[in-house]
């Protein structure tokens, strides 16, 4: 079975809610910075690596859909706030 990235959960659900060119990079990375929380200390709460997180940032990768729930909590967001733009 393949893995599911969020990218293609994330591409459908925006669209669907009628964000066609929002990517998860802008969403998570605005998460973040609302939250005050620097990029290790995210990354560290979430339990991945830092040089993961920025690559999640800048839309080089993308997470596991498993690891959404930490990465959601180390944002102070829910998951479905991963789901939709600030």
């Amino acid at each position: 079975m393949a893995s599911t990235l969020v990218s293609d959960a994330l591409c459908r659900a925006l669209k669907v809610n009628g964000y066609p060119n929002m990517e998860f990079s802008d969403i998570l990375k605005r998460a973040r910075i609302k939250s005050k929380k620097s990029v290790a200390e995210c990354a560290n709460l979430a339990g991945v690596n830092r040089d993961a997180w920025h690559k999640y940032e800048r839309g080089e990768r993308h997470p596991h859909v498993s690891d959404l729930p930490r990465i959601a909590a180390a944002c102070g967001v829910t998951i479905s706030r991963l789901f939709r733009p600030f």
